[in-house]
């Protein structure tokens, strides 16, 4: 690629993420709906066939914008590490998609409450950019380390989702209803997982029975 043809990419770029920041600020402040492709256009200044030249449809726009959220956490996800095994490393996964929500609010809202999930059913592999992904193969790990058990009616993909729907529903709650509240979430969040996590963990399977 020639250097003028690499100065155009960069500024491609650069213009397209400009109005996606845009379009994410539109949908922080009056929802997926409350906004239109004109609308954008101005905020960006530019004419509605320049920004069309970057995204055909709103519909495009959200898929880039969701695109972009999975990404991102996914990225967080996988920078995740532990000294304390299996179990801590899900622990630690659990925060980094706290903090995620923390962050980047918006992003959170349309990615992972507002847009529906790109997998469908069990059936399908999470794909390359889905953070799901990552806390699954966790799991995964866990399992083979001997630290969690399955059973028939209790795969490997449910324990993933009993993890994930917590540190979703902690997420969800604390920037929603709890908006404002005054709790320590930080402390509360670490708790709540290893309590998670010790439930779901083979050491507890053992002390249960062992009090049987």
């Amino acid at each position: 690629m020639e250097e003028g043809e690499s100065t155009a990419v960069r500024r491609r770029g650069r213009n397209r993420q400009a109005i996606l920041d845009a379009a994410l600020e539109l949908i922080d402040e009056s929802g997926i709906d409350g906004w239109s492709m004109r609308e954008l256009a101005g905020r960006v200044q530019y004419t509605a066939g320049a920004l069309y030249r970057y995204f055909d449809s709103k519909t495009a726009l959200l898929e880039a914008l969701t695109t972009q959220a999975l990404q991102e956490l996914r990225g967080r996800l996988g920078a995740c590490q532990s000294t304390h095994g299996p179990l801590g490393l899900l622990e630690e996964l659990g925060l980094a998609y706290l903090d995620f929500a923390d962050a980047r609010p918006a992003l959170f809202r349309l990615g992972l409450l507002q847009m529906p999930s790109r997998r469908t059913s069990l059936g399908q592999d999470p794909g390359a950019e889905s953070p799901y992904g990552v806390v699954l193969d966790a799991v995964r790990v866990a399992i083979t380390a001997g630290e969690i058990s399955t059973a028939d009616t209790f795969t490997d993909e449910h324990i993933a989702f009993t993890i994930w729907a917590t540190v979703h529903g902690m997420a969800v709650l604390e920037h929603t209803h709890l908006s404002g509240f005054d709790a320590d979430f930080t402390v509360i969040h670490r708790e709540a997982l290893r309590r998670v996590l010790t439930g779901l963990s083979n050491r507890a399977t053992h002390t249960n029975r062992s009090r049987r």
